[in-house]
């Protein structure tokens, strides 16, 4: 997640972390504004999604990687002890 973000904010010389596109694609999803994205490539291709032809597979893909997060009602926590 880190390298994701730190690939967002600025453009580095090799930086294509696994992942980034569908990260792309949730910022455009929430509208990011583009003073967050320091990323020049990143920010290009977040605008030009919609001339990229997305193939059912990569939507179905997409779709499971959101269903793979956990509800908060299914997280447990476990109780801090000090020492």
């Amino acid at each position: 997640m880190i390298d994701l973000v730190n690939d967002v904010l600025r453009q580095r010389k090799s930086s294509n972390p696994h992942g980034w596109e569908q990260f792309s694609r949730g910022l455009r999803d929430v509208n990011v504004p583009q003073e967050v994205v320091g990323n020049k490539r990143r920010w290009s291709w977040i605008q030009n999604l919609d001339r990229y032809k997305e193939s059912d597979e990569e939507e179905d893909d997409q779709d499971q990687f959101y269903e793979s997060f956990s509800s908060p009602a299914e997280i447990k926590t476990e109780k801090w002890e000090p020492y």
